[in-house]
């Protein structure tokens, strides 16, 4: 499959929305986060996960013949996508944690030793539910992975109803009744399921007409629909609050229509503004992992520097994030081999 550098781009947007969200250090960005829900930006990136999932498995394999080499090759993928730069970061919040931030991120190198290992097995969520931290952005890789994990279990046991097995457990996600816990938002596993019935509607044959119809849509209208479908999740979300699992399901819906515009759009879907997001888009992985530590680091070293009162170190947080996401997807994201593990 050639690679669709519009989806690169709503990549872009998710980790853009993230950076804003996470944002701390300046009042009227966190003014800003009272109005509008940028936490949202994992629910897209969950949507892009689940998409690509259909894209690059189930795409390649036969539901009604489950094949245990290709589900081996796809976790051997995953992992080794993944894995080399989880445990860069982790190593470095242990570093970082014990030596310069001492009992800032965690009360005690104990539960900062849990929190790292959490994270390396793939199971942030499920500590970040017993113990809320500064590092919780970690349970959305967590939870990601689990989705990874479980999907290929699901396809074998469902065989020739898979899909009709997707749709169940999507509707079911989208029940209000069942998601009765503490801290739900740790298990929104909603969008990486509208993501993956996203790719499947774009498989049809019946597609190229849809297709046919949003390529001639001029660039503008393109880009006001996609603009004010990111504007109505950013602000309803965050004014259905009450309602969160109504929210999940809106977010999940709108951002799989954007999807939908991404995938069928010939032409780049923001013009050139798309290279910048395409940028992000590619260095999103690591600027997601490293930027929670980086903006940590930097607001500390300019308080004990006394230069907390000037507004342009902080804004220099923002490029030295983008630097340091993009050396560690130069240089720690290709370091696990594929090639090396997989069965031909």
């Amino acid at each position: 499959m050639r690679k669709n550098l519009n989806i690169e781009c709503l990549r872009g947007i998710a980790i853009f929305l993230v950076l804003i969200t996470h944002t701390y250090f300046f009042p009227y960005i966190l003014y800003i986060n009272q109005l509008f829900d940028f936490g949202r930006g994992v629910d897209l990136f969950f949507v892009i996960s689940g998409f690509l999932m259909g894209s690059t498995y189930i795409a390649k394999i036969s539901i009604l013949d489950f094949d245990v080499k290709s589900a081996y090759n796809f976790y051997v993928k995953r992992i080794s996508r993944l894995f080399p730069a989880v445990l860069f970061w982790n190593i470095f919040t242990v570093i970082i944690g014990v030596f310069f931030l001492k009992h800032t991120l965690f009360p005690n190198n104990y539960r900062l030793i849990a929190s790292v290992l959490s994270n390396i097995t793939f199971i942030g969520n499920f500590f970040n539910y017993q113990y809320e931290n500064g590092l919780g952005y970690w349970w959305s890789i967590g939870l990601e992975f689990q989705f990874y994990i479980l999907l290929p279990i699901i396809l074998y046991l469902s065989g020739k109803y898979f899909w009709k097995v997707m749709v169940i457990i999507t509707l079911m996600l989208s029940w209000d009744k069942l998601w009765t816990i503490d801290h739900v938002w740790l298990f929104r596993i909603n969008s990486l399921f509208f993501g993956l019935l996203t790719w499947k509607i774009t498989s049809n044959k019946n597609f190229g007409k849809i297709k046919e119809r949003i390529n001639n849509l001029s660039t503008i209208k393109i880009n006001l629909i996609i603009f004010f479908m990111l504007l109505s999740i950013l602000l309803n979300t965050k004014i259905l609050s009450d309602f969160y699992v109504f929210m999940n399901v809106y977010a999940s819906i709108l951002f799989s229509l954007c999807m939908l515009i991404a995938v069928a759009r010939e032409n780049y879907i923001f013009n050139y503004i798309n290279y910048f997001f395409i940028f992000l888009g590619k260095i999103s992985y690591s600027v997601y992992l490293s930027h929670i530590l980086i903006y940590m680091i930097c607001t500390n070293i300019f308080q004990k520097l006394q230069l907390d009162n000037y507004t342009i170190f902080y804004i220099l947080i923002y490029p030295i994030v983008i630097i340091v996401g993009y050396l560690s997807f130069k240089y720690i994201e290709p370091l696990m081999i594929k090639e090396k593990y997989m069965i031909k």
